[in-house]
């Protein structure tokens, strides 16, 4: 018969006992080893969210240090945008009297007769 045959005989009373308390006790032994892999486990979760928490600290900081740096340059990058604007329209204009001092010289030019060549 095999030892884990569910229809064997049961030993007799006492060898019963025995195999019971020594099942337990073999039970007890790995719910202990079960138990120090938990705590082991628990150790390097506790000193992960330490690290995890150093970490926040630091960017939090780092934060806190570069943000008038990055308002700064969006407020100087404003400033250039505003400035590129009425460059732009400056620029608009001056092309505008260009191209209107140039239809006057040529309706000037249309007017005055060539000089004559002199000899």
């Amino acid at each position: 018969m095999k030892e884990d045959d569910p229809t064997k005989p049961l030993p007799p009373g006492v060898e019963l006992m025995q195999e019971i308390l020594d099942r337990i006790k073999s039970l007890e032994v790995k719910v202990d080893k079960v138990d120090e892999r938990i705590n082991t486990l628990e150790v390097k979760v506790d000193s992960l969210d330490a690290k995890v928490d150093s970490l926040d600290a630091k960017v939090d900081e780092r934060l806190k240090d570069t943000r008038p740096i990055w308002e700064r340059a969006l407020s100087e990058i404003l400033e250039v945008k505003e400035a590129v604007k009425r460059f732009d329209r400056k620029l608009d204009l001056l092309n505008r009297g260009l191209f209107d001092l140039r239809a006057e010289h040529e309706e000037l030019a249309a007017r005055v007769p060539p000089p004559e060549p002199t000899q």
